[in-house]
């Protein structure tokens, strides 16, 4: 199985509309059988085999890339059913270390992880290590990221996971109003830019 996650740019601010622009590409390439979306926002596209899952990882890669929509996808990835773990896991036979991934939908942000960079030249790493971990950026400000995360214990995992990396700082949490929570979630969608 290959997924897309969601649409930001190299700065990783939501982009509008460009899931919808990846899923309807991914759709009229790959037909609706093979193309699916999430309430999060991933779009995955189902392989019959794994040789054929690297060759549609491939394609996938060139189409967006000959749509101008490479920059906007944090990464293609191949994954697996794992019928012990009972869950998708991560291809790693072409690529580095493992993440574990959450498969719950970040459509219910209720809570921001506030990312704080190692430093200047970090930048890069961090906003890499985020899109591993299948979270969008919602803002940048002067020196930090927020990242969303669904419920307090989603949010302090994400944190003592991130403090591990050595190009993170700081990581603060804190819970969400309702009218931040519902601008967080529209940002999620790719729905509200600021």
């Amino acid at each position: 199985m290959t997924d897309a996650l969601p649409g930001t740019d190299r700065r990783g601010r939501a982009r509008p509309n460009v899931v919808n622009q990846i899923d309807d590409l991914l759709r009229i390439d790959f037909s609706d059988r093979s193309v699916e979306r999430d309430s999060s926002g991933l779009v995955y596209c189902f392989a019959n085999s794994p040789e054929h899952a690297h060759h549609l990882r491939r394609l996938i890669i060139e189409l967006l890339e000959r749509c101008e929509l490479a920059d906007a996808v944090d990464q293609v990835r191949i994954e697996h059913w794992d019928k012990r773990k009972k869950s998708w896991v991560t291809d790693h036979s072409h690529s580095s270390t493992p993440v574990a991934r959450s498969r719950r939908p970040l459509t219910d942000v209720r809570w921001v992880a506030t990312v704080e960079p190692a430093g200047i030249f970090q930048w890069k790493n961090l906003r890499r290590e985020l899109g591993r971990r299948g979270r969008p950026i919602l803002e940048e400000h002067q020196g930090s990221l927020d990242v969303p995360a669904i419920d307090e214990t989603d949010a302090l995992q994400l944190a003592a996971e991130l403090e591990q990396l050595e190009c993170v700082r700081s990581v603060t949490t804190r819970r969400l109003g309702w009218f931040e929570r519902w601008r967080r979630r529209e940002q999620v969608f790719g729905n509200y830019a600021g």
